[in-house]
């Protein structure tokens, strides 16, 4: 060993936050690291790393790093995602494949302790007919972060695709993902006062009404399709700033939509009751973004649905663009140098806007910046769905 090398040491761990440890100790080899009181955990990385204690390399996902690592970065950079380090929470180690499992298990629901649960936020998604949500509270509670909502529950509430879910959540014992076993709230209704028609509005048609609103300074109906350009992305972001502000006392849902954004602006919008934020800062993966994407769209149609009036911010549309053109690179089929899936979730979000009445509508703001006034998709595709103000 030359005189520049060290071993993994205490001091090196006590740099490490929970979530880092933990990720540290199961990539090693070290077993139940969730279950393990820190000072043990650094206990057994330190005599794996040295040697004292051997692993079971023919382990799944378990192996040993080298003994010797000059300094700290090289533990996270060689073993901790860089995700695990910046976000401060754990790898999710669960798979909407594992719903499908917790959903064909016979009486896992019956098996729920209300005691040893925690709350649990997020939006409906779904998948094969069975639904879940991916937990958005922060919490060192849980190791991962899709919950299964069961069947039961799903029924008796009427829930469906987008709505907002506060419950009680649980582990779901040898599936990598949680259990849903009560509902406290949906869409910012507690549960007592919650009820849902079934009947939802008809929102196949639907025409203009000439009630006038406005925005970023310009007058609009309610319902319309428009698209705001800007010289930067900071007098952007600061005049739907000022338009949160002036709508603080709306009666209307405020949605935000962007990628990559600032962490202060995520952090703004959380403070604002009436805004709901669908938005990721830069240190975000492209699953979560997509996830965001399609959650603000499926939130926005069912909270119509239930009556309720949205107005939707989108960020820096091809910005956004950009970052689903990442998501589906797999894909092959493009269309104006943008994947096709891609172009149809845009489309779809800056189209959402349309007016069921004189008071219930998505209103929609698509923002884009002053040198991409004539780019070639915003000409050619959401000029033709959307209004230039």
């Amino acid at each position: 060993m030359s005189k520049d090398e060290k071993i993994i040491t205490q001091q090196m761990l006590d740099m490490l936050g929970v979530y880092e440890l933990r990720e540290l100790a199961r990539s090693i080899g070290v077993s139940s690291p969730t279950t393990k009181k820190r000072e043990i955990l650094c206990k057994e990385i330190i005599e794996i790393s040295n040697g004292s204690v051997k692993v079971d390399l023919n382990t799944p996902k378990k192996g040993r790093p080298p003994k010797t690592l000059t300094k700290i970065s090289n533990i996270v950079n060689e073993i901790i995602p860089q995700e695990v380090l910046m976000l401060q929470k754990p790898i999710a180690k669960d798979s909407c494949s594992n719903i499908l499992k917790v959903a064909q298990t016979p009486n896992l629901f019956n098996n729920f302790n209300l005691d040893s649960s925690k709350e649990v936020i997020g939006f409906l998604n779904s998948i094969n007919g069975h639904f879940y949500l991916k937990n958005l509270k922060n919490s060192d509670a849980f190791e991962v972060t899709t919950f299964y909502v069961p069947d039961e529950i799903v029924e008796n509430f009427k829930l469906r695709e987008g709505d907002k879910i506060l419950g009680c959540g649980e582990l779901a014992e040898n599936y990598d993902c949680g259990i849903i076993g009560r509902i406290l709230a949906i869409n910012d209704i507690e549960i007592e006062n919650w009820s849902r028609n079934d009947n939802d509005f008809d929102i196949s048609n639907f025409t203009i009404p000439n009630i006038e609103s406005s925005i970023f300074g310009k007058q609009i109906k309610k319902g319309e399709r428009t698209i705001s350009f800007f010289e930067n992305g900071e007098q952007a972001i600061m005049s739907v700033v000022s338009e949160i502000e002036r709508m603080e006392n709306s009666n209307e849902k405020i949605i935000f939509i962007g990628v990559e954004l600032a962490p202060e602006i995520l952090f703004y919008g959380k403070s604002k009751s009436n805004v709901e934020m669908f938005a990721t800062t830069f240190y975000n993966n492209l699953d979560e973004s997509y996830d965001a994407i399609m959650n603000a769209i499926n939130y926005s149609m069912s909270l119509l649905k239930d009556g309720k009036s949205v107005t939707i911010f989108v960020f820096d549309v091809l910005g956004i663009l950009t970052r689903l053109d990442q998501y589906f690179a797999s894909q092959t089929n493009s269309y104006l140098g943008h994947n096709i899936s891609g172009v149809q979730i845009i489309k779809k979000l800056v189209g959402m806007g349309k007016a069921i009445s004189n008071d219930l509508a998505i209103t929609s703001h698509a923002i884009a910046f002053d040198s991409e006034k004539n780019n070639e998709f915003i000409k050619t595709e959401l000029e033709k769905i959307a209004k230039v103000i």
